[in-house]
């Protein structure tokens, strides 16, 4: 089963030369001046690791750099890529997705173009390319520029929407197989912050939900969502679970909501379902979101959020 990488063609942690290399049919990392074969030798040493071995060698000590062995981390990570694997790119000049199949080992030249500053630009070839206007894709497709915190990332939480990238030429085609989707399926689509902003907005249209203050998912330790109602100001906390399976309220959770007034209201939006005890605690589960957006309202949400 192929995997998907989240690739930033970025060096020196400010200069992007995604767009050049895609030209290329290509995408890859510099970390120094080790070549390819370097690489590749780097994965059969015995008595180092991978990121050792390339540390020690003599082009990249020449750099003078003041760095340890994990810096080459990530160059360790782009080599071991299996070809057929798939290249997520963010053309951020154009606010542009490229996903693009991996076809070839890592390869370098002491020509390429992009050799820059002394550092050798080891790069795989791709094919199957295409683009997506990120502005034309439905909302969740924000996730994919900003996945992970290197320049080579596995990317784990949103494979079922690279995926669907993949099956798709345009941004149109996404959209359609997101409404082709029995609700059920689509819900399962979710991952966890999608889940979240799923919950957002069946308080803001249900509940008039209004956010006071903290952002959605970064609110605090115990809770996901806080606000009030619009009409009479009472207060909303919820606390969101995408995990399929049965979950239980935390002590702090339950903690928290024995303190809120009668008229106030505790979410535990927990999509595989909630045991244990919830005493005032509202339990809304996959069951409840299918039967919602069977509703005007509901219905009126997913076209919102898979249209182009």
């Amino acid at each position: 089963m192929p995997e998907y990488w989240r690739i930033r063609v970025i060096v020196g942690n400010t200069e992007d030369r995604t767009r050049d290399a895609w030209n290329r049919d290509e995408v890859g990392v510099w970390y120094g001046a080790s070549t390819a074969q370097d690489c590749i030798d780097a994965l059969v040493q015995n008595n180092v690791t991978p990121a050792n071995y390339l540390w020690n060698l003599p082009a990249n000590r020449a750099l003078n750099w003041d760095i340890t062995d994990g810096f080459f981390r990530p160059l360790v990570r782009f080599t071991q890529i299996p070809v057929g694997d798939w290249a997520v790119v963010f053309f951020r000049e154009t606010q542009q997705i490229g996903i693009a199949q991996i076809c070839s080992i890592i390869q370098s030249d002491e020509n390429h173009l992009l050799n820059l500053n002394g550092e050798i630009f080891k790069f795989r070839k791709l094919c199957n390319k295409r683009i997506f206007r990120l502005s034309h894709l439905p909302g969740a497709y924000h996730l994919l520029p900003g996945w992970g915190f290197g320049n080579v990332n596995r990317i784990n939480g949103l494979q079922k929407h690279v995926s669907l990238l993949i099956q798709s030429q345009t941004e149109a085609d996404v959209s359609r197989a997101l409404r082709a989707m029995p609700h059920n399926d689509l819900l399962d689509f979710l991952g966890a912050a999608e889940w979240e902003s799923f919950c957002t907005a069946y308080l803001i249209i249900e509940e008039g939900f209004v956010p006071t203050g903290l952002s959605t998912g970064r609110a605090l330790p115990v809770v996901d969502i806080v606000g009030r109602r619009r009409g009479d100001g009472s207060r909303i906390y919820a606390q969101c679970k995408k995990d399929p399976n049965s979950q239980e309220v935390s002590n702090e959770f339950r903690a928290l909501c024995s303190t809120l007034a009668a008229r106030d209201t505790a979410y535990f939006f927990a999509y595989g379902g909630c045991h244990g005890n919830r005493e005032n605690i509202t339990v809304f589960d996959r069951d409840c979101a299918q039967r919602w957006v069977a509703t005007e309202n509901g219905r009126r949400y997913i076209e919102l959020f898979t249209a182009a």
